[in-house]
């Protein structure tokens, strides 16, 4: 009967674990450079929100920033500023490029279902 109970608090375990995952997330300061960017910065923002790995976008906290809290294992800055860059190409004269500052220090744990639910 013991053996039951354990065998059966160890297969929830294995369930519910995997369901509610814990990862660190990396912040992404994106200075959003150029005469057109106003025009396009909602649909820049829209953008990266549908990316996997973004758990969220904040564009109002520094003009002409974007900040990005992303899965690292799964994104870079880089790559970030790149996708933008890439949409911004057809949109104008408009391009991102990642700052290194005190923003992007660090990172932060957050604790979600996945990336998507935690904007």
């Amino acid at each position: 009967m013991t053996r039951v109970v354990l065998m059966a608090c160890v297969l929830s375990m294995c369930i519910v674990l995997p369901a509610r995952t814990t990862f660190a997330l990396e912040r992404a300061t994106l200075a959003i450079i150029g005469q057109d960017c106003s025009q396009w910065h909602d649909a820049m923002v829209e953008a990266l929100e549908q990316l996997d790995g973004i758990a969220r976008v904040q564009a109002d906290v520094i003009p002409n920033h974007l900040l990005v809290d992303h899965d690292s294992p799964q994104r870079t800055a880089e790559e970030l500023a790149g996708f933008l860059n890439r949409l911004a190409v057809a949109q104008g004269d408009c391009r991102a490029v990642v700052m290194k500052s005190c923003i992007t220090a660090g990172s932060s744990t957050f604790s979600a279902p996945s990336a998507r639910a935690a904007q």
